[in-house]
């Protein structure tokens, strides 16, 4: 019998669609147009660094609420 086949996801733009409270690695990188890696957010993650993280359904994910609230508190306005 073969196995049922996983609905194609969908390309993100880095934010979330309606409704969902978290975003993938990618879509973080995405969300701040590269100024990280996915390598960086990992080597964060290792360290107690970046933003809050979890793991869902063994998948890294960040939440959006948590995730606002640490960007806000580590933007820097320049001079």
């Amino acid at each position: 019998m073969p196995t049922p086949r996983k609905k194609p996801r969908a390309r993100s733009n880095g934010r979330a669609a309606e409704g969902e409270s978290s975003i993938t690695p990618e879509s973080l990188v995405r969300r701040w147009d590269g100024a990280v890696t996915l390598g960086t957010l990992k080597n964060w993650r290792s360290l107690g660094r970046g933003p809050p993280w979890t793991k869902l359904e063994g998948k890294i994910v960040y939440p959006l609420e948590q995730l606002a609230e640490w960007e806000s508190k580590n933007t820097k306005v320049g001079d």
